[in-house]
Order: C-alpha cells, then sequence, then structure tokens
C-alpha cells in the first residue's frame, strides 16, 4: 500500500481529544418530536444510491470514485461498491451490523483495516444509527439525538431538515472522530452532497455527491443500476480479466 494510503488508514483510526457533550433533557412530547426528526434523516427500508466519492487523503492528494451503495435497514445491511472512472471494481463488501463479508478488494483497498473504517464511515453518513435514541438540547437551543455505538462510542444527530445534515461521532474515550456534514436540496432523505472529516489525523476526509436515488422495487428498474460508463458487469462482479 502506498505511504499516502498508510497515512489514510492511521487517520481513520484516529481521533481528537475532546469530551462528548451533554444532552439537556426536554419533556417527553418534545422528545418524540426530536427523535422523528432524527429518524427522518435517514432513508429507511432498502435503497440504493449512486456516487461520485472525493477522498481527501494525506499530504493534499486527491482520489474520485463511483460508489453504489445498497441499504437496508430493516436487516442492517448495506452493501458498498467502489469503481474506478474507468469501469474496473476496486471493492465490493456488504456489512450487516458489525460482520463484514469482503467479495473484493484490490489496490488501493487492500488493507483489512483501511476496508472496515471506511465502511464504518459510509454507514455513519448513510445509516441510522443502531438503537431507539435519546433527545435532548445541546447548548440552550440546537435539538439533537444521541445513540450509543458497539465499543463504548457515541453518535450524535443534529436533525437540520432542509438545512442540510450534521452527525458527530465519539469514540470510547469521549473524543471526536468523526464529523459529518450534508448540504444541497435533498433529493427523498439523501442530501446532495455529504462530507465526512476526520479528526486528530493528518487529513483524511470524503465527499459524496448524489447522482442516483433509487428504492429496489420502484417504478424505475432501469434506475436500480450504476451509470453504463461505470457499470460493473453483473451485480458489480470484476470483469473477467481481472476477476480472480
Amino acid at each position: 500500500m502506498c505511504p499516502a494510503l498508510l497515512l489514510a488508514a492511521g487517520a481513520l483510526l484516529g481521533a481528537a481529544c475532546a469530551g462528548p457533550p451533554r444532552l439537556r433533557p426536554v419533556s417527553p412530547k418534545r422528545s418524540a418530536l426530536i427523535l422523528a426528526r432524527c429518524r427522518a434523516e435517514f432513508a429507511r427500508g432498502a435503497w440504493q444510491v449512486v456516487h461520485s466519492i472525493e477522498f481527501r487523503l494525506p499530504l493534499g492528494r486527491r482520489s474520485a470514485l463511483i460508489g453504489v451503495a445498497t441499504g437496508d435497514t430493516d436487516t442492517d445491511t448495506l452493501r458498498l461498491v467502489a469503481l474506478a472512472p474507468e469501469g474496473l471494481t476496486l471493492l465490493d463488501v456488504t456489512s450487516r451490523g458489525p460482520a463484514l463479508t469482503v467479495v473484493r478488494s484490490v489496490p488501493p483497498f487492500d488493507g483489512r483495516a483501511l476496508v472496515e473504517a471506511m465502511v464504518r464511515d459510509v454507514r455513519l453518513m448513510l445509516m441510522p444509527p443502531p438503537g431507539a435514541g435519546l433527545a435532548g438540547l445541546l447548548g440552550s437551543s440546537t435539538e439533537a439525538c444521541r445513540y450509543g455505538s458497539h465499543g463504548g462510542e457515541m453518535v450524535y444527530v443534529l436533525p437540520r431538515g432542509r438545512r442540510g445534515l450534521e452527525i458527530r461521532r465519539y469514540d470510547e474515550g469521549g473524543r471526536l472522530s468523526r464529523t459529518v456534514t450534508g448540504s444541497g436540496s435533498r433529493k427523498g432523505p439523501f442530501a446532495r452532497r455529504v462530507q465526512l472529516r476526520a479528526h486528530g489525523g493528518v487529513g483524511y476526509g470524503l465527499t459524496l455527491r448524489l447522482l442516483r436515488v433509487t428504492r429496489p422495487g420502484g417504478r424505475s428498474p432501469a434506475a436500480a443500476r450504476p451509470p453504463a460508463a461505470a457499470r460493473p458487469p453483473a451485480a458489480a462482479r470484476p470483469p473477467a480479466a481481472a476477476r480472480p
């Protein structure tokens, strides 16, 4: 793996020192309303999205790919396929909760730790946090929901509605490790542009720009496929020449 991506892996696993904010309690009625707003920030059921993905790597390097993410919140399943601009499948991985199944992983995605951390980041950007959540206020008036995660992590969702999206993840030591922001007009529950920033590392980040949204079984089956220029053959299997 190249040195820049090794540094990126370190950034993926790093964090900045800060304690998680406290939630001020609210009335049961308002708590239910805030939780509903937090849930509305994420798609429910089965869906598929196609993004252009920009990786911001250490030392100012950038890399662009096409990403096809297929999710199902009923089974807590996310499949991520990353394609090179010419259509070669670089990564095909499925996670169901914390369990990870790698179908294909070639450079630059040939490091298990890097793949695991990247899938967790994409989950943070697109999938609702697990659990029921606790609603309250940050500061005097900012509505937020807090969710417990595996290993003692905490995820805060700040519902913005049409104004955008903000998600913060704190590690088991209470340090802010990830910030996600969404902007642009929404297409259903998906923001047009979603950015992830890793804290405490060396400049790692992700930017997802929405190209297409599909809910499998919808009115337009053709929309469930990636754009023709980047469409992998046979449900994202690698081309015969490159398939192991």
